[in-house]
Formats: C-alpha cells, sequence, structure tokens
C-alpha cells in the first residue's frame, strides 16, 4: 500500500529558499543524518557516494551525513561508523561530497564522537578541531557537532568551548550546527531542561560561541516541548522554543513524513502549519527519505501517490 497525502494541503512555502550562515538552500527540505555502517576499518564505503546523490537529486536542499566518529580510533573499531581524521578516511569523504555537489546541493558533515559521555578534556576539543579541519579540506560546506541523546555533556560551559574553537578553526564561511536532544537514548521521557529558562540558558552560551544553526532532535517534531505552560507557549514543539529563545535558525525533525498509527495517509499538514508560525526554518527528513530518495520531488509535484512506505526490515540498513 503506497502512502498519499491530502491534496488541499499547500507545500509551497516549504519550496522557497533558506540559508544556514553563508551556505544557500534552496528549500525548506534536509536529509537527516542516517547511520548506514557501511564504513571499513573508519573508512566510508564508496558506494554512499551514490546514495547520498540520489538523495540530492531527489529534491532536498540540504544533506547533513551520518555521523562520522572522531577522536582515538575514528571509527576504525569494526563497528561501521566512518572516521574521517585518517588520509583514506578523509579522501573517501571528498569523493562523496563531490557526488552531492554535482547535484547543486550542500552537505553538513556531522561530526560524532565514539561513545556517550565523552570526556571533558582539551584533548576532546582538539580531536573535534582536527576532524572539522579534515571536514573542510574534503569539501564539506558546513558543520553539524552532534550533541543530542547523551553524546556531550549538557554542561554549555563544555560545548560552548567546542563550538568556540571549531568555528575559529574552520573560520566564519563555514556554518556550525549543534544538534541536541532533551533526551538520551532509552530514557525518551527525560528533559534535560524542564522550562524555556532552563533551555535557554543551555543554548544562548552557543550561540555566543558561533552556532548558526540548531537542529534539535525529537522523535515526533509536532509534540509541544512544554505543554503545562499552556496558551500559545504550551503549544509550541522543541524547535519553536529553540529558535524563540536563540533567533537563530532551526532545523526540525522528527517522523517527518510517516504515517501515524491508525491512519492511512501520511500528512504534511501540522509541518505546514507549524512553518507558517515561524517555528522553524528546515525540515530534516530521515526514515521517509530512505524510502523514498525522491520524497521532496515528489512532494513538490504532488505525486505523493508514488510514495512507498517506510519498511524497518526492508530500509534500515538500505544504501541504494
Amino acid at each position: 500500500m503506497r502512502n498519499t497525502l491530502e491534496e488541499e494541503v499547500d507545500v509551497s512555502g516549504l519550496f522557497g529558499p533558506a540559508a544556514v550562515g553563508a551556505v544557500a538552500v534552496r528549500n525548506r527540505f534536509a536529509m537527516a543524518p542516517l547511520s548506514r555502517y557501511a564504513a571499513r576499518s573508519g573508512v566510508p564505503a564508496p558506494e554512499l557516494g551514490e546514495f547520498y546523490r540520489r538523495r540530492a537529486a531527489g529534491g532536498v536542499g540540504l544533506i547533513i551525513s551520518e555521523g562520522i566518529a572522531v577522536g582515538e580510533g575514528g571509527g576504525a573499531d569494526g563497528s561501521g561508523v566512518a572516521g574521517i581524521q585518517e588520509g583514506r578516511a578523509e579522501a573517501g569523504w571528498r569523493e562523496i561530497v563531490a557526488a552531492v555537489h554535482t547535484e547543486g546541493v550542500p552537505i553538513f558533515a556531522q561530526l560524532m564522537h565514539g561513545g556517550a559521555g565523552v570526556v571533558e578534556s582539551e584533548r576532546t576539543v582538539a580531536d573535534y578541531v582536527a576532524a572539522a579541519g579534515q571536514a573542510r579540506r574534503a569539501g564539506f560546506d558546513g558543520i553539524e557537532i552532534h550533541g543530542a541523546h547523551g553524546m556531550l555533556p549538557a554542561r554549555a560551559g563544555f560545548v560552548a568551548e567546542l563550538v568556540g574553537a571549531v568555528a575559529e578553526a574552520v573560520g566564519p564561511a563555514v556554518p556550525i550546527g549543534y544538534r541536541f536532544s532533551q533526551w538520551e537514548v532509552g530514557r525518551y521521557d527525560e528533559r534535560m531542561a524542564r522550562t524555556p529558562a532552563a533551555l535557554e540558558a543551555v543554548l544562548r552560551p552557543l550561540v555566543e560561541a558561533g552556532v548558526a544553526v540548531f537542529h534539535p532532535s525529537t522523535r515526533r517534531f509536532d509534540e509541544p516541548e512544554f505543554p503545562e505552560l499552556g496558551g500559545a507557549g504550551g503549544e509550541l514543539g522543541l524547535a519553536g522554543w529553540t529558535k524563540v529563545l536563540t533567533g537563530r535558525p532551526v532545523i526540525t525533525v522528527g517522523s517527518i513524513g510517516l504515517s501515524k498509527v491508525g491512519e492511512a495517509a501520511m500528512s504534511l499538514r501540522p509541518l505546514v502549519r507549524r512553518f507558517e508560525r515561524g517555528e522553524f526554518d528546515i525540515a530534516a527528513v530521515g526514515r521517509a527519505v530512505l524510502a523514498n530518495p525522491d520524497f521532496v520531488e515528489l512532494v513538490r509535484d504532488g505525486r505523493t501517490g508514488e510514495l512507498v512506505p517506510y519498511d524497518e526490515d526492508k530500509h534500515k540498513s538500505t544504501l541504494e
């Protein structure tokens, strides 16, 4: 059974241009970071070039790479995670970036530490700085630091130091993104910040350190973040609150393009509604883009009857 989308939903606003720092984005859709675990000894598999290129050709305005390991080993641990600090890994990413650029689409490197609860140290900062330099030499247009799901400590001072060091190393032409979440893996009801004021205390130092775009990770983008507040504030999602509190561009993410349980059709109505309210600038699509490399093109052209539902068994590890 194929997905459908209500024809009366006007998605045209999502096809206007955007900007992330100095990087122009042709529409409001990004490919979310999707780990493929296809690296060999930390070197990204060559077929990843075509995998990413197909999504660029399919209409997304921005691609965020899967998590690239920084630090000791740089992914060369048999996990299938790619690194970048070793010469062959950098060369592999250079080819992938070039493939994406043939479609006129920018690509950001998502840098992540090899394990949650990274040690706060000068060495950790130096590892990120080195990896960011490698990513820039490989041709990436921007850097996203993965701080969500427990990947980095919540202590804003350390993260701000890291962001500032990376920003200084790559220069003002390379925007720095920061991905964060309220929860850690397996602890989905947890909230790092229980009030907007607490969230602002975490995010404001990162603005001052040089974050150009925030990428708040949620399981479902349309869920209110602080519903207990009531009123308009109680309706805002995490992306909306992030934009209000930081003034920076925001990428929303979380089950975009997927059918909800009990619904036969995928709907972008909630996404359009929140975009029109100014709650986000770019929507990152993950699983729906795995199932449909041309997801954005099909939505743009009104061919949503051709959308294939995401199938965990079929699409989880796809490199097609």
